[in-house]
């Protein structure tokens, strides 16, 4: 690298050309640099938040707002969450060893595990009817843990579970399952609901307006996650295919920390305004660079006269 080069790259974030193609050349460096430039404008950028754009991060069930130089948290999901939750998992978990144990003769540890698992049920079942459980004792809860109880006790009794019985079974339970599902997304939405009423008031105008929220989640849920529903009416976004649409709210899957919750926003922003600069689309780099070219030449490629 001559003088020139070293010059321009002092002061930038730890080099990294390992990572990029082509390594080595004139081409090389200058894919070096343009890592090297957005790295640095991400970070200017990304001092901002909490200052400049006000920032509310949806993770680990709680909501934690940065801005004005703060931080505030508070709890987002409520016990009820937890104790549906756990509910519903002994239903699912209940199938899940039907369906490793189905079609064979239960042995004797199949049988012991089986009764263990059925002693568990039972003791949930008598503590819904116990104090601080009035909020789920309802009666899908009590259907779903004595649908799981009959269960075992017939596949003890016949000793085997058949493939038509677990079948059969987990579609009884189906509805019910779903049912519960109802309590605590209205618990979550309320209580995210009355927090967001009580801050609004808080925001400045100009502040509302460069609000960007984060919502965490797993690849699977994040079509219809609850929050994400939530934001979606507040700001009136509507959610498009993967990050195309993504506006004021950004999806970020798997456990991140919030530092890298912050970083999403960073480039969020970052990229909008390299879209709205060369494309005068602020959401074109929020899809493949490569989407529109690639839907062209498919059309070829698949075109009857090809």
């Amino acid at each position: 690298m001559n003088q020139d080069a070293q010059t321009l790259n002092s002061g930038d974030l730890p080099a990294r050309r390992e990572e990029y193609m082509p390594r080595s050349g004139s081409l090389g460096e200058a894919n070096h640099r343009f890592h090297s430039e957005y790295e640095r404008a991400m970070e200017r950028t990304k001092v901002r938040l909490g200052t400049e754009f006000p920032v509310i991060l949806i993770v680990d069930g709680k909501l934690v707002t940065h801005w004005r130089g703060t931080r505030e948290e508070t709890t987002l999901i409520p016990a009820v969450y937890h104790k549906l939750k756990a509910v519903a998992h002994q239903v699912v978990s209940t199938y899940m060893r039907g369906e490793r144990l189905k079609e064979k003769e239960l042995s004797r540890t199949d049988r012991a595990a089986l009764l263990e698992q059925h002693a568990i049920l039972e003791n949930s079942l008598d503590e819904l009817q116990g104090p601080g459980f009035e909020e789920i004792c309802v009666p899908e809860t009590k259907l779903l843990l004595q649908a799981s109880l009959d269960l075992l006790y017939q596949a003890l009794s016949a000793g085997r579970i058949s493939t038509e019985m677990l079948k059969e079974w987990a579609r009884s339970v189906g509805p019910s399952l779903r049912q519960i599902t109802e309590r605590p997304a209205a618990a979550v939405l309320d209580k995210l609901h009355a927090h967001m009423e009580s801050l609004r008031p808080r925001f400045s105008c100009e502040e509302w307006q460069d609000l960007h929220v984060v919502v965490t989640g797993s690849r699977q849920a994040r079509a219809g996650e609850v929050t994400y529903q939530y934001f979606s009416r507040l700001f009136g976004e509507c959610p498009g295919v993967g990050a195309s649409k993504e506006d004021k709210i950004i999806f970020v899957e798997g456990s991140p920390t919030e530092e890298q919750m912050l970083s999403a926003v960073a480039q969020h922003l970052m990229n909008g305004e390299l879209g709205e600069a060369f494309y005068s689309d602020r959401f074109a780099l929020q899809r493949d660079v490569l989407a529109e070219a690639a839907a062209s030449h498919l059309d070829r490629l698949f075109s009857p006269q090809h």
